[in-house]
Formats: structure tokens, C-alpha cells, sequence
């Protein structure tokens, strides 16, 4: 049986340009993604390319934890899209989608990932999107 994928769509007071350059911009993405409240991002280094691979690097409890992936789509500033990897957190490669739809009130943030059950993950991706809206309102 196939696995559901995480699918959410939360609503952002913030363009499709702010929200694509939350994900893609490294000063931007130490603020809040990967983040939480115990741990602290100690580097992003990224190749912004079709192919480019990125790292992500999380200190938490006294260990490096590395996020890292390579992009498979960068089409600014509607869509980006990449495979994961963290084996500090689960076994194997997952692909997330990420779609930015533009609305009257702001943007919807389509994100899809695949490859992985929700319950590892879905969680942890709600709460880096309520500190992903936090940081947008805070400039």
C-alpha cells in the first residue's frame, strides 16, 4: 500500500516572492527552517540551481543534525521543488513540492512531500510553518 503524502496548505500575508525567497534566501531560512526552540541552525550553504544541492546543518542536544537535498525545480516564485534527505530523523530520500498560489489575501503555500509517512514528519513541518508565518510578520 502506498504511503499518503503530507499535504498542506497554509494561508500567508505575504507575496509569492516573500514566501519563495523565505525558502530559498539562506539569512531567511536559518530563521525558520529546521528551527525550533531548542536547537539552533549553525549553517545553510546552497547551490540555487536546477541540480544544486543544499545543506542544512541543525544543532540540537549536543549533536549536528544535516538537512540536506538538491533541487528539481526552481521556477520563481510560484514553485520549488526538492528531494530530502535527514538520516538523523528517518531512513531514505523524500521529494517535496512546494507551490505558491497568489490570493487576495495574501498566498497559499501548497507543500507536498512524498516518500516518507506522515507521522515522522507532519508535525515538525506544521510547527516550522507557524515559525515561517511568525518571521514573515516580523519583517
Amino acid at each position: 500500500m502506498a504511503m499518503q503524502p503530507v499535504h498542506l496548505t497554509p494561508m500567508y500575508q505575504a507575496s509569492a516572492e516573500r514566501l519563495f525567497c523565505a525558502w530559498t534566501k539562506p539569512d531567511l531560512m536559518r530563521r525558520w527552517l529546521f528551527k525550533s526552540p531548542t536547537n539552533t541552525i549553525e549553517r545553510v550553504d546552497q547551490n540555487l540551481s536546477v541540480g544544486g544541492r543544499f545543506s542544512i546543518l541543525e544543532k540540537a542536544d549536543g549533536r549536528t543534525i544535516d538537512h540536506y537535498g538538491e533541487y528539481t525545480e526552481i521556477k520563481p516564485p510560484y514553485r520549488l521543488a526538492f528531494w530530502l534527505e535527514v538520516p538523523a530523523h528517518f531512513e531514505g530520500r523524500t521529494d517535496v513540492a512546494i507551490s505558491f498560489h497568489p490570493t487576495p489575501e495574501g498566498c497559499e503555500m501548497e507543500f507536498i512531500q512524498t516518500g516518507i509517512d506522515p507521522s515522522v514528519v507532519e508535525k515538525k513541518w506544521r510547527a516550522m510553518f507557524l515559525n515561517l508565518a511568525d518571521m514573515l510578520l516580523r519583517g
